[in-house]
């Protein structure tokens, strides 16, 4: 509208605003404006654009959508009239009714043109702020994913790096507990034993007194033995899984009474590495836990091989938790989590099962031992 005189400008949005506060036609004020429009040189097409323009940007902003309808046919009456009086025939007549009516009508339709135009251009504006919106939203979540995904992975890395120096140090400590501590208890042992057949069997006291010290030194390279299996069994290293498991679940029935069983695959002997190590802890923490929290009178390991995956589940009849529950919570028993991380180590998954009356059972799952046979009947305890 940069073309238009401001004088004008001012002159027809005054005009209009008076003929849609009154409601009243103003022929002579129509007149006027389509006279003014002449001596500009505007042309009805110019007319239209302005009538437009002040309408939406001067008019409609604040007025409530229910109104609006009324406004802009009240608008187009006036608009037809200033064509009215601007468009006459050779015989400076004013154009007939039908003339007025259909310039009445084109008005109307230029109205509702314009108002649906800036509707469009609302909405296509409100769709690329949105798109916009989406689009920095993506990247947000892109880049965020990707962190996530970093940290998860890097946590991995360490709870793995974390496992495997842990069993790494037990196997240290294990060794010198049997090669060193025990051996030189035994050692002492021996040379007790010697003195003491050295003394005499006159001198009582003195015998009496190499008796007991004798008895210390076999209770502590017993638990010296004890601590020394506990942290890693020589056994799993020396003869495989099945007789670890074996040793391990005597010792638990000794120690609580429950009865143990273990009924496993041939395949199982073949198993070396770190699938040894991870089956045997996750067996290990199984059992502890029914050994603390089940209130069992059985238990059982069984280890069978799929044409696929070896998969090894502990069984008890004790009594039953929410399981996934007690894995989603943050106070989950970190021997879980452990057994899961243990498992992801070896490309192996776990899953729990647990109900009342009937028990829970722990599976873990490893990828499949190669040319493993299996025995159809299993090695009880």
């Amino acid at each position: 509208m940069n073309h238009i005189c401001p004088i004008f400008f001012t002159h027809y949005i005054e005009t209009l605003r008076t003929q849609l506060k009154q409601r009243i036609s103003l022929p002579k004020e129509a007149r006027a404006i389509a006279d003014a429009a002449t001596a500009a040189g505007l042309t009805t097409l110019n007319l239209a654009r302005l009538h437009e323009h002040i309408l939406l940007t001067e008019i409609l902003v604040h007025v409530p959508a229910r109104q609006k309808p009324a406004i802009i046919n009240r608008a187009a009456a006036f608009f037809a009239s200033i064509i009215a009086s601007e468009i006459t025939c050779p015989n400076e007549q004013v154009i007939t009714k039908n003339h007025k009516k259909i310039i009445f009508q084109l008005s109307q339709h230029v109205h509702e043109l314009a108002v649906s135009k800036l509707k469009l251009r609302n909405e296509i504006a409100r769709h690329k702020a949105t798109e916009k919106s989406l689009r920095e939203s993506e990247t947000h979540y892109i880049a965020t994913l990707k962190e996530t995904r970093f940290l998860k992975e890097q946590l991995h890395r360490m709870a793995r790096k974390i496992l495997t120096t842990q069993e790494e140090e037990r196997k240290k400590i294990s060794r010198d507990l049997h090669d060193v501590i025990a051996q030189s208890l035994m050692s002492i042992n021996v040379k007790l034993a010697t003195l003491k057949k050295q003394t005499g069997l006159n001198v009582k006291d003195f015998n009496k007194a190499i008796t007991g010290t004798q008895s210390i030194l076999a209770k502590t390279a017993g638990a010296v033995h004890r601590f020394a299996s506990g942290l890693r069994p020589p056994v799993l290293d020396d003869m495989g899984l099945i007789p670890a498991l074996h040793a391990f679940l005597l010792d638990f029935t000794i120690r609580s009474g429950v009865k143990a069983e273990i009924i496993a695959s041939r395949a199982v002997e073949k198993i070396r590495g770190d699938a040894l190590t991870v089956l045997f802890r996750v067996a290990q923490e199984a059992i502890t836990n029914i050994e603390r929290h089940a209130d069992a009178t059985s238990a059982k390991v069984c280890i069978k091989e799929t044409s696929n995956k070896l998969i090894m589940s502990i069984i008890d009849d004790g009594k039953s938790f929410k399981a996934d529950k007690f894995l989603r919570s943050r106070t989950s028993k970190l021997g879980l989590l452990g057994m899961r991380e243990r498992l992801d180590m070896v490309g192996g998954s776990l899953s729990i099962e647990s109900s009342s009356g009937i028990g829970t059972t722990i599976t873990a799952t490893i990828p499949h031992i190669k040319n493993a046979k299996a025995i159809p009947k299993g090695t009880k305890k």
